[in-house]
């Protein structure tokens, strides 16, 4: 275990609304947390015994005053966030790391891990891979995440009452073809597979789509999504219309 005083001889190379990042040297960072959350260390002990392909997790504890306050994890050199990358890259090149997701989110939800959080600022491109940073936030086994994104309070969450893989799915199909279409999926309602077909994509890539709509739950999340957004649509324009 590393002691936060040892930090002080390091450089600040970063800060959030979660804590400050340290370069501590041997392609290690350090995050310290602004806050002592023990239910969070106590998930972090438990992630740092992980090893999964394309995985950036916790590696050692840090100690101040005996507390743990934050974690060392390996230092990703390349920052080419699938977030800014978005603008630049084709439909198909986006499709590709898209799919790299698909598989990362597979193998997390075989080790008893549900993302929950699929910010594209959490998703590195490295060498030709997709890198899955800020892992602490996942949830894991009986631990919870603590970031709630929109879709996750407002629309998928009703369905089960708790996170499953099948949120993960959800989501991610979501963002799927939100990049595919280069705009909210919500305009294209009711018609998801015909607009698929018009893409200028590839057949393989077609097919890939039309997959992540065909399972059975999907389609009960996505039904739900859409009575949710039409009810939250409706009550914004009441509202608006008692304020005339």
């Amino acid at each position: 275990m590393l002691d936060k005083k040892d930090l002080s001889l390091y450089t600040q190379i970063g800060s959030g609304v979660e804590g400050i990042v340290y370069d501590i040297g041997n392609n290690n960072v350090a995050k310290i947390f602004n806050k002592i959350d023990l239910d969070k260390m106590e998930k972090i002990y438990e992630l740092k015994n992980l090893k999964i392909n394309n995985f950036i997790f916790p590696k050692e504890i840090i100690i101040n005053d005996g507390l743990p306050v934050g974690y060392t994890m390996e230092k990703i050199n390349e920052l080419k966030t699938l977030k800014k990358e978005m603008f630049f890259l084709s439909i198909n090149e986006k499709m590709k790391y898209l799919k790299k997701l698909e598989n990362n989110m597979k193998k997390a939800h075989q080790n008893d891990i549900v993302i929950v959080d699929f910010n594209y600022d959490n998703f590195i491109l490295s060498n030709n891979e997709l890198l899955m940073v800020d892992t602490d936030n996942y949830t894991y086994k009986k631990y919870p995440t603590n970031i709630y994104p929109k879709l996750y309070d407002f629309y998928a969450y009703k369905v089960e009452n708790k996170v499953t893989p099948n949120l993960d799915k959800f989501i991610f199909t979501l963002k799927l073809l939100d990049s595919a279409f280069d705009k909210p999926v919500i305009r294209y309602l009711y018609n998801l597979e015909d607009y698929i077909e018009r893409l200028p994509i590839d057949k393989e890539t077609q097919e890939f789509l039309k997959m992540q709509l065909s399972d059975s739950k999907q389609k009960e999340y996505f039904n739900n999504y859409f009575e949710s957004f039409k009810s939250e649509t409706r009550r914004l324009k009441l509202k608006k219309w008692k304020q005339l």
